[in-house]
This record gives structure tokens, sequence and C-alpha cells, in this order.
């Protein structure tokens, strides 16, 4: 770490690995990391963020543990631009991100496994998410505002998920191994926060839409309320709403024990809760109240007569629940 206000970089790179307590569970770990920070004058704070890391590791019985003989050899890339800036009651801040994720996965590890006649190669993925995310930042004495855009883009290359390709696209990874298949999303999407505090009560108010080509229009939302009851409780109550799309797992996965259903719908979820958090002294005590319902949930499931685990949309679960912690 070293630098003054104006300038400073920190950079670190570490090392681990293990034989493992028992068979196939050994593995091998590098991290490297930077980041350097510049304080301007006038147009504010950039910081500029740079990881790397590669992981070999036996996964005896991670996923299953018919196969212990799971392996997997990832390589993670991130780089990140951020910028920020006040001027009296408004702070901006801006991002840019990119993260490359490379995966080999074999159900049978090559240097300890016999392989079946079935299992003709090992799964490789290459994903990238990469996006743009801007956000204002208004305090005002009436009611605090924030506002901001993010665009997300998520892609993968693969011989396993995705829509079979036209042709195939090198693996630059392992080019005995190319890709066959690939999958593309692209999300867009608005928020907007409300806040404000007044006497014992502090509110809340946001909103969100999503935009996606083939799921449309996404809504979610939520509030809170929070009541200084007392120097040592505060009561609150919110409801949210979320919504969560399905994995490139749950899209495209086809196995000998697994069928993807490329026709998912998004989960949507509400949830309204109440309860109280109290601090007195050396005694903190949380609790809560809510109740969840969940539409549209995706789960795998092995419907009668099938001998394959389904992805699917196949239930709208309600919860209710209660949450208490003294520490």
């Amino acid at each position: 770490n070293f630098g003054n206000e104006k300038l400073n970089s920190f950079a670190s790179v570490s090392h681990k690995s293990s034989e493992g307590y028992r068979p196939n569970t050994d593995y091998d770990i590098l991290n490297a990391f930077s980041q350097t920070q510049w304080n301007t004058d006038n147009v504010g704070k950039f910081d500029v963020q740079l990881a790397y890391q590669q992981k070999n590791y036996g996964a005896n019985s991670f996923y299953s543990f018919s196969y212990p003989n799971q392996f997997d050899h990832t390589q993670t890339f991130f780089g990140a631009l951020n910028w920020d800036y006040s001027y009296k009651r408004l702070t901006l801040n801006a991002q840019v991100y990119s993260r490359f994720h490379y995966d080999r996965f074999e159900l049978f590890r090559d240097s300890i496994s016999i392989k079946p006649a079935w299992y003709t190669s090992h799964n490789y993925h290459l994903t990238n998410v990469s996006g743009v995310k801007a956000t204002a930042f208004l305090y005002h004495p009436v009611v605090n505002t924030t506002f901001g855009a993010d665009i997300r883009n998520e892609h993968i290359y693969s011989n396993a998920l995705g829509k079979l390709m036209a042709a195939p696209v090198e693996n630059i990874f392992d080019n005995s191994h190319n890709f066959t298949k690939e999958y593309n999303r692209l999300l867009s999407t608005v928020f907007l926060d409300l806040s404000k505090k007044t006497g014992s009560f502090d509110y809340s108010l946001g909103a969100s839409v999503t935009y996606n080509k083939r799921y449309g229009m996404l809504w979610a939302g939520g509030f809170e309320v929070n009541y200084q009851a007392a120097k040592t409780t505060r009561i609150f109550i919110s409801g949210n709403s979320a919504t969560r799309l399905p994995t490139f797992t749950d899209l495209f996965i086809q196995n000998s024990i697994q069928k993807a259903d490329t026709n998912l719908l998004p989960e949507n979820a509400k949830t309204i809760e109440t309860g109280f958090r109290f601090a007195h002294s050396k005694l903190k005590v949380n609790g809560s109240i809510f109740y969840r319902m969940g539409k549209n949930n995706i789960d795998w499931v092995k419907l009668p007569g099938s001998s394959k685990w389904e992805s699917k949309n196949l239930a709208d679960i309600n919860t209710l629940g209660v949450d208490l912690s003294a520490f």
C-alpha cells in the first residue's frame, strides 16, 4: 500500500494449497488484486479495481454423492472503474465493470477416474457480465432522493448451456474443446428511492423497473417505516417485492439426471414484515414476524414416472415466519 492523499495504490497477491484431508479434497488457489484511487481537486474521485483468481479443487461429493471424483478448475478476471463527485447537496456516482469467468467442470477427474462410455466430455463455460451504472443522490430538507440507471449484459459460451451456434467458437483456455452453444440477455434498469426523517419517524420508499426483451417489464418496489418508540427501542414495518430470473442452468442444462425448461418464467415474491430493535447497555434484542408470498417459484422436481429432475415454475409458496435474536 503506497501513495498519498491524492493518489494511492494497494496491491496484494496470495496463494494457498492443500493435499486435502481425504481423497479428492485437494485445492490450489491463487488471488491477485489491485486498487488505485485518485482524488482530484475539481472533478471528483476515481477508483480503479483489477482482480484475478484461479482455483483448482477436488469437489469430492460436492454436487452429488454419486460422483466422488468431481473436479473444478476456474479462472476469474474482474475490472471496474468508479467515479464519485460531490457538490453541495448533490452526489454523483458512476461505475463501469466487467467480469469474465471460465469454468471447466469434470464429473470424472481426469487424473484419477476411469470414465464410463456415456461420459463424452467435461463441461466448459465462459461467462461475461458487463455493465454501466449511474446514480445521483440529492439531500434536501423535505426529502432525500436517489435516482439511477443500470445496464447489464450477461453472456455465456459453453458446450452444455445455451442455444446451439451455427459454428463453434474457439475456447482460448483449451483449444481442443471449442464452445458450441451461447446465450445472451440484456437487462436495463431504472430506480428511484425517497427517504425522509421527521421527529421520531424515518420513512423510505423505492421502486425499480427492469426491461428485458424476453421477459418484458419487471417491476419491484418497497417501503419501510421506522418509529423511535423510546431511546432504546425502534419499531418498524416494511413491505418489499422482488423478482429472480432463471439462471442459465435452470434454462439449459441437459444430462442423464437433469432436464431444464427453456420456457421458465421469472419468480416473484412479496414480503411484509414488522418487528422491533432493542439496544441497551450490553444487551441487544431483535425480533420480527414476516409473511412472504412467492409466485412462480423455480425449483427442481422429479415428476412421477420420470427418471430426471426437471426445472419448473411449479408452485406458489406462502411463508409465515418469526425471527428472534439476542446478543
